[in-house]
């Protein structure tokens, strides 16, 4: 007669789970926890009632630890020491974060440490304090040290290139806004012939001073008596009037830097000029001399 699953002596006196003729890895032990035990015995289980239950055990029936066992320290020094990791890897990221955005500022120092350091090594292993991790410490921080001095001084080099091209830079603009007033200066020079030259270049009471400078009554009287005494050929040496800026400066309340230009021999027999150029005014003659 065949009877059905139950838990019944396996040859080793453990209590074990058999059903159809076979006996399976769920063993009962004497104070009722189910567990797995992969000792299955080769012979066939006995065609006898079980001695224990019916039921086929279930995973969700086997308690993994007794109630009296306590808290599970385990998960919770797992639990720590992640966190532990975490904020340490966190903290690293931190100082090395901090470190490469002022490593080329302290590029020295770190030099200054990376050559003194086996220095310090040679000491300590003469006292034999030098073993075990803390000569792979050593060797570790010698090497980041190497690593950081080396980063020191490649950001450093890429530094001074960017202010040498913002120097350089800065340069072709000011040479362009020279090279663009200088044209603007003799073209005007040139065509003072024109109508309205005394009204559009001139500034305050330059125009009177031309006319003082020429002994007429107004500056279009001067224009017309410098015109006829230079004639054509003299306008037209002032479109190649030489002319090299001496100096800058920006007036009290105003906002325009005014530049002064000394100039070579010219028909006008002037030696100087100070002019301005801006987006409201345009192109002004402020003085000249």
């Amino acid at each position: 007669m065949g009877y059905g699953g139950g838990f019944r002596p396996d040859p080793q006196g453990r209590m074990r789970w058999s059903e159809n003729g076979r006996w399976t890895d769920d063993v009962r032990d004497p104070d009722g926890t189910v567990r797995k035990d992969g000792r299955i015995p080769a012979s066939a289980p006995p065609s006898t009632p079980p001695m224990l239950g019916v039921d086929p055990p279930r995973r969700s029936d086997m308690p993994t630890r007794s109630a009296s066992s306590g808290p599970d320290l385990a998960g919770a020094g797992g639990a720590v020491l992640g966190a532990t990791g975490c904020g340490g890897l966190v903290l690293t990221g931190v100082v090395m974060l901090v470190l490469m955005a002022f490593v080329w500022q302290l590029r020295w120092v770190f030099l200054a440490l990376w050559l003194a350091l086996p220095v310090v090594g040679v000491l300590l292993r003469r006292r034999g304090r030098l073993r075990g991790w803390v000569a792979i410490g050593g060797v570790a921080g010698w090497l980041i040290l190497g690593l950081l001095v080396l980063t020191g001084f490649q950001i450093e080099q890429g530094v001074r290139e960017s202010e040498r091209r913002e120097v350089a830079e800065a340069h072709r603009s000011a040479d362009a806004e020279t090279a663009k007033e200088i044209g603007f200066t003799r073209d005007a020079l040139a065509g003072m012939g024109d109508d309205g030259f005394c009204r559009n270049t001139f500034y305050g009471d330059v125009a009177d001073a031309l006319a003082a400078r020429e002994q007429v009554s107004s500056c279009s009287e001067a224009v017309e008596s410098i015109t006829a005494r230079i004639g054509p050929e003299g306008l037209e040496a002032l479109r190649s009037l030489e002319m090299t800026r001496i100096r800058s400066y920006v007036p009290e309340r105003e906002a325009t830097e005014h530049h002064v230009y000394r100039l070579g021999g010219n028909p006008l027999g002037w030696s100087e000029i100070e002019v301005s150029h801006n987006a409201i005014r345009g192109f002004v003659i402020h003085a000249f001399a």
